[in-house]
């Protein structure tokens, strides 16, 4: 399907950058640069505890980072979401097509997902 929609290709040196090993370090730094604006998941762990935690954290989502690199996809507990809906500006809240969903996801997943993002080719 995915190859009929048209999306652009990675270069190669972008293929080889995601390729590479997380380190610690990346994990160590994506945790300092959550942003306030982020909302806990389904675990209900806020960026603080994460912030707070984060020389304790980091080598635990490094594991399960690497393994998830491993198997090609993260595991199913990472994945899961609290969907939240929100009123649209000026639209009445009595239908529901005048409300914007949101997922929360797990910071855990929004660190492997920034790591990624950042990922220098």
């Amino acid at each position: 399907y995915l190859d009929k929609v048209g999306l652009p290709k990675l270069e190669l040196a972008q293929e080889q950058a995601l390729l590479q090993p997380i380190t610690l370090q990346e994990v160590k730094d994506s945790i300092k640069q959550l942003p306030s604006s982020k909302s806990p998941g389904v675990d209900g762990l806020p960026k603080e505890c994460y912030k707070r935690f984060g020389d304790i954290l980091a080598p635990q989502l490094l594991q399960v980072f690497h393994r998830a690199n491993e198997l090609g996809s993260l595991p199913p507990e990472l994945l899961l979401a609290t969907v939240i809906t929100i009123p649209k500006l000026e639209k009445t809240p009595d239908i529901c097509k005048h409300f914007c969903p949101f997922s929360l996801l797990n910071m855990d997943a929004k660190l492997y997902a920034m790591i990624l993002a950042t990922a220098d080719p």
